[in-house]
């Protein structure tokens, strides 16, 4: 099963944090650390890098 979601990455973003799955303990992640736009989210190891560093905004 997939899902699509939307990640937006701009200025005035709240609450930073990692979110992680419940049932597995694992990071949403970026694959491969990739910054462009459509970049595939997977679950991975917790390893507190960049690409696993996420903020909500409030729209």
């Amino acid at each position: 099963m997939t899902a699509r979601i939307t990640v937006v990455a701009t200025a005035g973003t709240v609450s930073p944090g990692r979110p992680a799955a419940r049932h597995s303990g694992k990071c949403l992640d970026a694959l491969n650390a990739a910054t462009a736009d459509g970049v595939k989210l997977v679950q991975w190891t917790c390893t507190g890098g960049t690409n696993q560093q996420w903020q909500r905004k409030n729209v």
